[in-house]
């Protein structure tokens, strides 16, 4: 399976968990689902041209579809992505509740980056370097998402590596 290019993760997380007003998606029933050769797929490649934005079509209503399909298994890691409820027991929730704060206190910018850490070099006191098994969890779910069940619709070819 391919995975998340490195310089994207960042900017990936940010974009999940921003709750913007003007979202596009509603849902679950928002879902495509198209079949090919007897395999069902979230992706939808008559919809080309995707950017990754959970917030957004195409990549949001195929993000959804795969949420209860080929990535549900990710999905029960990370229930907070799919509801309105975190636990912070739970290490993808309180992965996606450290870095939901920094986004608050911080906005996009180098203090926002030096919140969340460098998956690269995690660092205590971070919420990459605090939170390891949630980080691990998280992106496995956006790598399912992106990188193997959305990729026409989430612009794979720019956000996965080879």
């Amino acid at each position: 399976m391919r995975v998340l290019g490195s310089l994207f993760l960042l900017a990936m997380i940010a974009a999940c968990v921003r709750d913007t007003d003007d979202d596009e998606a509603t849902g679950p029933t928002s879902a495509v689902a198209t079949t090919a050769g007897g395999q069902t797929s979230c992706d939808d490649p008559s919809i080309a041209g995707g950017t990754f934005d959970l917030g957004r079509s195409p990549c949001a209503e195929c993000a959804y579809c795969a949420f209860n399909a080929k990535c549900a298994d990710e999905t029960a890691k990370c229930p907070s992505i799919v509801t309105d409820t975190s636990d912070p027991n739970i290490p993808c929730d309180a992965f996606r509740d450290c870095i939901g704060a920094c986004l608050d206190a911080h906005g996009d910018g180098p203090e926002y980056d030096a919140c969340v850490g460098d998956p690269e070099a995690p660092m205590p006191g971070t919420c990459v370097g605090d939170n390891p098994v949630g980080v691990e969890h998280y992106v496995s779910l956006l790598s399912c998402i992106v990188c193997s069940e959305c990729q026409v619709n989430c612009d794979a070819a720019n956000a996965c590596g080879p």
